[in-house]
C-alpha cells in the first residue's frame, strides 16, 4: 500500500498531543498522562457513558469494550481515567497511575499478552458474583425444573451487537446439561424478533439501531401481540426513568449490561415461574414447608431450598433488584403491606414458613400505613426476624423493639444475611 497516498485519500489533518506530569493527591504521588487531539468534540450527553461496557457511538465493527477495559485496568492499579471534551479543547483523555519504586513493578509475565486474554479477563470481571455457589445452586434447580416443562424453554436475545449476543448465548449454554433444555434464538433487529414465535423469556436491548424499534417500543408491541412470557429490558443506560419506562410498557425487569451469569440463570427461573413450573420446596402452599418457629435459622441455612423471605417496597424496579440479587433461598416481593396481608390470607401456612421479612419505611400512595406500623403488625404474628431497608439514618432503637435490624436500600450479601439471621460475627 502506498502510505502517503492512503493518508492523502483519507484527508487526515489535526494535532495529536501527549503530555506527562507528576502530581500529588492526598499525599500520594501519581504520574499523569494526557492524550488529546483537536478533532470534533464528543457530545456532552455521551461523556458519562464512554467507559460503560458495550457503549458505542454507532461505529461499525466496534464492540464498546476498549474504554471499559482501560478503566478496569487503570482503576485496578490504583489510578483514575476520565475524558474532557468541548469545541474549544477538542478531546482530552486523562489518566493517572501511582508512582512506585521500580522494584515493586509486578512481573510482566502476569500481564495479558493478547486482546483475547484481555477480553476474557474483562468478561470474568463482568460476570463475577460475590457468591460463587449461587450459579451451582441455580443450575441444579434448573436441571430439576426444566424437564417438567415437557419441551425446551425458548429464550430470545435481541441486541444489535453480535459479540454481546454471543456472550449471553455462551453463558446460557455453557453447561451442556442445561443447553439441551433450552432453545436460544438471537435477533439483531425488532423485525426479526417480531417474526419469531412468542418466547418464554425475552432479553431486549434498548438501543437497536436507527431502523429498528427500540427495546421499549419492542416490548410494547410484543405485549400487544399477546406475549405472556417474561421480558427483561437490558441497557448500558441505567437511570430511574428508563427503569420506570420499561416496567410501564410491559417489561418485568430492567437490568444493566454486562449481565452476570447468575442473573441470567435467575431470569430462567423467573420464566419458569411465569409458566407455573416452580420448585415445590419453595412453594408457599407446599405441605413440606417447616415452621420457622420449629426450625432453627442455622438448620434452614443448611437446607436453603426451604428458605423463603419477603421484601415489601412500592417501587417495582427496586423489588426486581432485590429479587434478582437475594443471596439465599427464595425472595417473594410485594408492593405494599396490604398486598402482603392479602397474599397471606389466600395462602395458608405462608406466614409461618418465612425465614425473614424486609420492609421499606414508606410506600407512597399504595399503603395507608408506613413501615413502622407494618413492622408492629408483623411482630404480633410472626417469629421471623424483621428488618427495615432504608436510605434514611434510622436505627433499630427508633422502632421500639418491633424490628431486628436496619439494612441499606440494596440487597444484603450472603455474609451480611447470615450474620443477621445467625448472629455470626
Amino acid at each position: 500500500m502506498n502510505v502517503p497516498n492512503a493518508v492523502q485519500a483519507m484527508k487526515l489533518e489535526g494535532i495529536v498531543r501527549i503530555e506527562t506530569s507528576n502530581i500529588e493527591e492526598n499525599g500520594v504521588s501519581f504520574v499523569k498522562f494526557v492524550l488529546a487531539n483537536n478533532g470534533p468534540a464528543i457530545p456532552a450527553a455521551s461523556l458519562p457513558k464512554l467507559f460503560e461496557a458495550f457503549f458505542t457511538s454507532g461505529k461499525k465493527g466496534g464492540t464498546g469494550l476498549g474504554l471499559a477495559i482501560a478503566q478496569k485496568i487503570v482503576t485496578a492499579h490504583g489510578g483514575k481515567i476520565w475524558c474532557e471534551s468541548s469545541p474549544e479543547i477538542g478531546v482530552e483523555f486523562h489518566l493517572t497511575l501511582p508512582a512506585i519504586e521500580p522494584a515493586l513493578v509486578p512481573d510482566a509475565s502476569a500481564l495479558p499478552k493478547t486482546s483475547q486474554e484481555i477480553s476474557a479477563r474483562f468478561q470474568a470481571l463482568g460476570n463475577a458474583t460475590p457468591d460463587d455457589d449461587a450459579e451451582v445452586r441455580l443450575e441444579i434447580a434448573l436441571k430439576n425444573l426444566l424437564p417438567n416443562l415437557g419441551r425446551r424453554l425458548t429464550v430470545l436475545i435481541v441486541d444489535d451487537e453480535n459479540i454481546y449476543r454471543n456472550s449471553l448465548t455462551e453463558s446460557l449454554t455453557q453447561n451442556p446439561d442445561l443447553a439441551v433444555l433450552l432453545e436460544v434464538v438471537n435477533a439483531e433487529h425488532s423485525d426479526a424478533a417480531l417474526a419469531l414465535q412468542s418466547p418464554d423469556l425475552a432479553i431486549l436491548d434498548v438501543d437497536l439501531g436507527p431502523t429498528s424499534l427500540s427495546g421499549f417500543e419492542l416490548v410494547q408491541e410484543m405485549r400487544k401481540r399477546g406475549l405472556a412470557g417474561f421480558v427483561c429490558i437490558h441497557s448500558n443506560r441505567i437511570s430511574a426513568s428508563d427503569s420506570k419506562t420499561a416496567i410501564a410498557l410491559g417489561a418485568d425487569a430492567f437490568l444493566p449490561k454486562p449481565m452476570s451469569r447468575t442473573h441470567l440463570l435467575k431470569l430462567l427461573c423467573q420464566a419458569l415461574e411465569r409458566l407455573g413450573i416452580v420448585d415445590s420446596s419453595l412453594s408457599s402452599s407446599s405441605s413440606t414447608t417447616v415452621s420457622h418457629e420449629n426450625k432453627s435459622a442455622e438448620h434452614a441455612l443448611r437446607d436453603e431450598r426451604s428458605m423463603v423471605s419477603v421484601f415489601v417496597d412500592d417501587v417495582a424496579t427496586i423489588r426486581m433488584s432485590w429479587e434478582m440479587d437475594w443471596p439465599i433461598g427464595k425472595l417473594v416481593t410485594f408492593a405494599s403491606p396490604e398486598k402482603f396481608w392479602s397474599y397471606v390470607a389466600a395462602n395458608r401456612g405462608f406466614l409461618e414458613s418465612l425465614t425473614c421479612i424486609v420492609t421499606d419505611l414508606n410506600f407512597g400512595s399504595l399503603s395507608a400505613i408506613d413501615g413502622h406500623e407494618f413492622a408492629r403488625q408483623l411482630k404480633q404474628r410472626v417469629h421471623s426476624p424483621i428488618f427495615v431497608a432504608s436510605n434514611s439514618s434510622v436505627k433499630v432503637e427508633d422502632f421500639g423493639g418491633t424490628v431486628d435490624g436496619v439494612l441499606e436500600k440494596t440487597p444484603p450479601d450472603r455474609v451480611t444475611l447470615e450474620k443477621l439471621l445467625l448472629g455470626k460475627s
